[in-house]
């Protein structure tokens, strides 16, 4: 049993033209902080490219991982980033999918769906089906 989680920063252009993007690649790295503390040392994290990140939850079902990766957009949201002069809160919008068997790449299209109809939705969110 695998999922999958893509998960997106919402707004994060606008993150990087208003505080430029030294400031963007802070908040980067707190979200991925946060990640690394929010999953298990048996999931695997990836940047995804820009300011998208990769989970594979291993032995993980797909009603279990929607609320386990509900719980890192919430903790992501909660938590200020800060350079010591400037402070936001930003927020992300997941797409979730069920790897069946070992086609890990259909699961990524799904994710990458489910990740869309979030952006679509409203964002800061968590969308698996």
């Amino acid at each position: 049993r695998l999922c999958v989680a893509m998960l997106d920063i919402d707004n994060f252009k606008q993150i990087n033209d208003k505080y430029l993007h030294s400031f963007g690649d802070i908040v980067l790295k707190k979200v991925a902080e946060i990640i690394q503390r929010s999953t298990r040392r048996n999931d695997f994290i990836f940047r995804w490219g820009g300011e998208e990140f990769l989970i594979l939850y291993r032995a993980i079902d797909l009603t279990v991982g929607k609320a386990v990766v509900q719980n890192l957009v919430t903790r992501i949201s909660s938590e200020a980033i800060s350079d010591g002069t400037t402070t936001v809160n930003v927020s992300v919008t997941a797409g979730l999918a069920q790897v069946e068997g070992l086609n890990i790449e259909d699961a990524l299209v799904q994710a990458d769906a489910n990740l869309y109809r979030g952006k679509q939705s409203g964002k800061n969110c968590v969308v698996s089906e």
